[in-house]
C-alpha cells in the first residue's frame, strides 16, 4: 500500500484554474442582476416613492396646517400609484379646495399627489 500523497495534478483537482475564474464571473455577473433586478423592481421604486413623500409631508404639514382653512386636512404618503403623496380631508369651500391645492403644487412634490379633499360648508351656527 502506497501512503504518499498525490501531487495535485490538473486530473485530481476539484477545480481548476480556469473553472475557478468561470465561476467568480458567473457569481459577480449574478450579483450585479439580482442588483439590478432589486434596485428597479416595482417594490423599490415604491418605497424610495414612499420615503420620497414622507421627507415632503414632513415638510410642508406645518404650513399647511397653520392655516385655519385646512385644519382638517392631513398630508401623508401614500401606498398608490407606485408611493405617493396624499392630501386627504375637507375644508369649507371650494376657494379653499383650490388654495390647498395650489400650495401642494407650490411646494413641488417630487412623487404624484393624490388629492383626496372635499368641500363641506360649515353650517351657519359654527362658524370658526
Amino acid at each position: 500500500m502506497n501512503d504518499t500523497l498525490e501531487a495535485d495534478t490538473p486530473q485530481t483537482r476539484l477545480v481548476t484554474a480556469e473553472g475557478l475564474r468561470k465561476i467568480v464571473v458567473i457569481a459577480i455577473c449574478g450579483s450585479i442582476i439580482a442588483f439590478l433586478m432589486n434596485y428597479f423592481s416595482p417594490a423599490s421604486r415604491q418605497e424610495r416613492n414612499l420615503q420620497a413623500a414622507q421627507r415632503h409631508a414632513d415638510l410642508i404639514n406645518p404650513t399647511i396646517h397653520a392655516d385655519p382653512r385646512f385644519r382638517d386636512v392631513n398630508i401623508a404618503r401614500y401606498t398608490g400609484d407606485e408611493g405617493c403623496l396624499w392630501v386627504l380631508g375637507s375644508v369649507s369651500s371650494d376657494a379653499a379646495r383650490e388654495a390647498l391645492r395650489s400650495a401642494v403644487d407650490a411646494s413641488v412634490p417630487p412623487v404624484k399627489v393624490r388629492f383626496d379633499v372635499y368641500v363641506f360648508p360649515d353650517p351657519p351656527n359654527q362658524k370658526h
